[in-house]
């Protein structure tokens, strides 16, 4: 007589996605997701700068909660702040008489409008993702800099004749002086922030320490 097993089935693979979803973890990692590509986008790539709002508004939309949410975010006045920087921009369209570098700008900020919605609407970061979000920041800091310090040692006199010619020295990865000159800045207060976290151990607390006043 065969044997019959009472055992439950197995939880099909949609019903833990629904599980996850339900639970918020899909809006919180896609939200992880648009703050790492964000990170990484300011120090390599500005695609990925604009696709991380998207990104956000994808997490937004995932929270399952999200009506609920709804309602104080239409009352968040930084929220409505932030987005209606951007109307300045479109307002601007009025008065321009460069069409081509408005429309330019218009397809680089607009995504960014996304921003507050996406941190308004979705599942906030654990403390612990925060954390590592901002880890990446000040390593991001630390490594473009460094590598940028590298460089000039390597060739000083053709930078020192730039420099004085008026022109800056490039980062490494080509960002615009003054937005790295304020990253740096901003991972010099991140770092030691950072180190006194709960998640930092020994090890992080040097490096974070050492990482945000690795400056060139």
């Amino acid at each position: 007589m065969a044997l019959i097993s009472h055992s439950a089935p197995p939880t099909s693979s949609l019903s833990r996605l629904r599980q996850v979803w339900q639970q918020g973890r899909v809006s919180q990692y896609l939200l992880l997701l648009a703050c790492v590509a964000g990170v990484a986008g300011l120090f390599a790539s500005r695609a990925l700068v604009a696709l991380s709002p998207l990104v956000g508004v994808a997490a937004a939309l995932a929270n399952p909660k999200a009506q609920l949410a709804l309602v104080p975010w239409l009352r968040n006045k930084s929220a409505w702040g932030l987005a209606l920087l951007y109307l300045l921009l479109v307002v601007s369209g009025l008065y321009t008489e460069d069409w081509p570098v408005w429309k330019h700008q218009i397809y680089r900020q607009l995504p960014l409008i996304g921003v507050p919605l996406a941190f308004a609407l979705a599942v906030p970061l654990s403390a612990q993702q925060r954390y590592a979000v901002g880890c990446l920041f000040v390593a991001g800091a630390s490594l473009v800099g460094g590598a940028t310090v590298i460089r000039y040692l390597l060739n000083p006199l053709a930078n020192n004749e730039l420099i004085m010619m008026g022109q800056n020295t490039a980062s490494v990865t080509g960002i615009f002086h003054i937005h790295f000159g304020l990253m740096l800045a901003l991972a010099a207060y991140f770092g030691p922030l950072l180190s006194s976290s709960r998640y930092a151990g020994k090890v992080a607390q040097g490096l974070l320490i050492l990482g945000a006043f690795r400056r060139p």
